[in-house]
């Protein structure tokens, strides 16, 4: 560090050069920075490896340094350090600045979405401690204290067994997984249940919405490891499940209250809609044991995207909520379990107002869009899904006819519902 402030000066004396002090490794500090970089005509270059970049920034501003290299999302790295982070994010540099009284001239909303952006593209995490919370708000984390007020909403129990249990409210079926000892672990009886469940609520004309939830520290720990059938009796099982799920003509929300791994992912990502608590994260767990997620990798890549996927499969990292949410694989954040039952309320809040078969029609069509994409059978799927929507007796044809009577939103859930009740009375 000695000769690095020798040489600097040298040049600086000689040829007027800004003085950039740097710190790749990150181990610098307010304290040793002030006592060796004199404060005319440097610039500050600080990585965050160590997280000393804010203070160090604060610090020499006030010893009068005015510049300052910085980098969006903190992105960037150093080949000559092994392990250094990106230089200091320039959301939390603008962030400080503007906290300590310092107009930068930078939008900071702009600047963080500018962030969320680049790191998407990038398929990489955000490393800005300033940005994730300031987009946190707008990618939908519900704090504990601002819950809005929860809707008047009761669930009865239907059915009740050794591995999950099964609620009514309205038009909506809350499954919920009841093995938290065991994980809430895929075991043979636990695959036959939903499948069997499934298929039951698909049929059901009553129902639009089926919900999957869990009790316990997890969501799902993946296969249970101790299932003594053959190989093709698992293969067959844990293919019949996904793709009854997949299949499902309802609306599907998985509702995530804790860790999830190998076929646990799959589970949550074969939905159509996530909500997840902060701490909830996800692990592809299978390399480490000699395996690899075979049947859930169609919905994983699907839902992730094939990059960030190969990354989480070959590593068995942990992925956190926050990165999914980044690239929209996860709908909503919520900071806990009470905050997730308020966030599923106002979501069938919301889809109550979703027409059943419209909704349906818009699966067939993301399904054909993913398994051919510009080809003949998207094409076909498209005209029939228009002339489904546009047919006598449709709900289309319905909606326009309450619309003309001033009816501008229709129940479609209670609408289910009472439609169902008069047909079973006429019986």
């Amino acid at each position: 560090m000695r000769l690095v402030v020798v040489l600097a000066l040298r040049l600086g004396n000689q040829h007027r050069y800004t003085l950039w002090s740097y710190a790749v490794a990150g181990k610098s500090n307010a304290r040793r920075r002030r006592a060796v970089i004199p404060a005319d005509r440097p610039a500050g270059h600080f990585h965050d490896t160590y997280g000393q970049a804010v203070a160090n920034v604060v610090k020499a501003y006030e010893l009068g340094i005015r510049t300052f290299d910085s980098s969006v999302a903190g992105l960037g790295g150093c080949p000559f350090a092994q392990g250094a982070k990106g230089n200091l994010s320039t959301e939390d540099l603008v962030y400080t600045l503007e906290k300590m009284g310092v107009s930068t001239g930078v939008d900071l909303d702009l600047l963080v979405a500018t962030g969320e952006w680049i790191s998407r593209q990038l398929q990489i995490s955000n490393e800005s401690r300033a940005g994730r919370a300031i987009s946190a708000k707008t990618v939908g984390v519900t704090q504990t204290g601002a819950h809005p007020k929860p809707l008047n909403r009761t669930w009865s129990v239907l059915e009740s067994g050794e591995d999950l249990r099964v609620l009514r409210s309205g038009a909506s079926i809350n499954i919920c997984l009841t093995t938290p000892k065991k994980g809430n672990a895929l075991t043979t009886s636990t695959i036959h249940a939903l499948i069997r469940l499934f298929r039951r609520f698909s049929d059901d004309e009553r129902i639009l919405h089926i919900i999957l939830s869990a009790e316990g520290r997890y969501f799902c720990t993946g296969m249970d490891l101790k299932n003594t059938g053959t190989p093709e009796q698992q293969f067959a099982g844990l293919k019949e499940l996904f793709n009854t799920i997949d299949s499902c003509s309802k609306t599907t929300i998985a509702l995530v209250n804790g860790p999830c791994f190998g076929g646990g992912v799959g589970l949550v990502f074969v939905c159509d809609i996530r909500l997840v608590t902060a701490d909830t994260t996800f692990k592809l767990s299978e390399v480490q044991l000699g395996l690899c997620p075979a049947i859930i990798s169609k919905y994983v890549i699907r839902e992730w995207g094939i990059a960030f996927a190969r990354t989480a499969m070959l590593t068995a990292s942990i992925v956190g909520s926050r990165e999914l949410a980044e690239i929209h694989a996860i709908h909503h954040i919520v900071t806990d379990r009470a905050a997730l039952d308020v966030e599923l309320n106002k979501l069938l809040d919301d889809l109550r107002f979703a027409a059943p078969r419209a909704s349906s029609l818009c699966k067939k069509l993301i399904s054909a869009a993913w398994t051919n994409a510009g080809g003949q059978n998207q094409n076909e799927t498209i005209e029939w899904a228009f002339h489904q929507m546009m047919a006598r007796g449709s709900e289309s044809e319905y909606a326009l006819k309450e619309f003309r009577r001033g009816r501008k939103t229709i129940d479609w859930a209670n609408l289910a519902i009472e439609t169902s009740l008069h047909a079973e009375a006429k019986l």
